[in-house]
């Protein structure tokens, strides 16, 4: 009875401690199983923190974006004017190039609707709209232009004898007033370079050099194009380059286009006609890059120029000889298309 009884306290004392030794374990596992809980709820606090971080540097970038592009939009304007800008002052050459009498080389191809007091020119912007001109007065405010009938906002430096006017240019830096006389130093300095300037300049002032003032001799389209010999050299002489026509031509029969736009003339062809000069010849200069021409002539590269049989005593043949003893090739009297002058061109 004893033993049983034994047996029976043994039996519930294992089963006691057994119980407590599983609510042991049962709660330290637990208790593990929390902590662990609470190093991953402290991990995504920790990566919700760097979110919010990383969302408040993004929020801050697209705010310094959004201020960069509206202080562009300010600056720049939108893209409808940005283009209307592009159209209006994209400038030809011709057009910066043109010497107005009252306002220098200043052209700007906008339209005629945007130039004050419609101080334009027409064909010096072959390259744009029918409604695009050569206005010389687009960078000048209304109160200059309305207030004088030469009026420009230019440098007070390119204003000579200080003939300006202050406060007539409320839109412009402080530099800039409304000069009522033709600015200087405004014509643009991408001629030649000063070599081929100096001997065009002489071919000018030789009285032994006579220049054709106008095309219109050879092409009705040609009527004063600018690009006659006088125009060619004048230009040349002032800094800027040579200009070729711009029309088509009919040749034999066939139409052909001439180039337009600007080139240099070369030194051979200046030094050419000096050389004539100095020999005692007296010539007129029909045309040298300007007129109608082959498609590949070398009048258009600055590198021919022709010049006019004017009578039977001409001495062309002396033309033809200098030309082909200076490294030339001449066509003449009896080549087929030259009846009435001589051609000269050089390499």
């Amino acid at each position: 009875m004893m033993i049983r009884l034994c047996m029976v306290l043994v039996a519930v004392m294992f089963v006691f401690v057994s119980k407590i030794s599983a609510q042991s374990n049962s709660e330290e596992l637990q208790e593990k199983r929390g902590q662990k809980v609470l190093r991953k709820l402290e991990e995504l606090l920790e990566v919700k923190e760097l979110l919010d971080l990383l969302k408040e540097d993004s929020n801050d970038m697209n705010d310094e974006q959004d201020n960069k592009r509206t202080e562009e939009t300010i600056e720049l304007g939108t893209s409808e004017e940005l283009d209307e800008e592009r159209r209006d002052y994209s400038t030809d050459y011709d057009c910066a190039h043109r010497d107005h009498p009252d306002y220098g080389c200043v052209g700007k191809c906008i339209a005629t609707s945007k130039c004050p007091g419609n101080h334009y020119i027409s064909n010096l912007c072959p390259n744009k709209p029918a409604d695009v001109k050569c206005c010389f007065t687009a960078n000048s405010d209304s109160q200059c232009t309305s207030g004088f009938s030469d009026g420009h906002c230019i440098a007070t430096s390119q204003c000579p004898n200080n003939d300006y006017v202050s406060n007539y240019c409320p839109t412009k830096p402080p530099g800039v007033k409304c000069c009522r006389s033709k600015p200087t130093d405004t014509c643009p300095n991408d001629g030649c370079g000063s070599s081929l300037k100096t001997k065009a300049c002489n071919v000018k002032s030789n009285s032994n050099i006579r220049l054709r003032d106008n095309n219109s001799v050879f092409n009705s389209k040609g009527n004063n194009d600018g690009a006659d010999a006088t125009s060619n050299i004048a230009d040349m002489c002032n800094g800027k380059k040579s200009k070729r026509s711009s029309y088509d031509c009919v040749i034999s029969g066939v139409t052909v286009p001439t180039p337009g736009g600007w080139v240099c003339i070369q030194a051979k062809v200046l030094d050419y006609l000096i050389a004539l000069a100095n020999d005692g010849h007296d010539i007129l200069v029909n045309t040298i890059t300007g007129a109608c021409h082959s498609k590949t002539s070398k009048h258009y590269s600055g590198l021919a120029v022709d010049i006019q049989k004017e009578s039977s005593a001409s001495n062309y043949q002396a033309w033809m000889t200098k030309c082909t003893s200076m490294g030339g090739t001449a066509y003449g009297p009896g080549d087929a298309g030259h009846a009435n002058h001589v051609h000269c061109h050089f390499p």
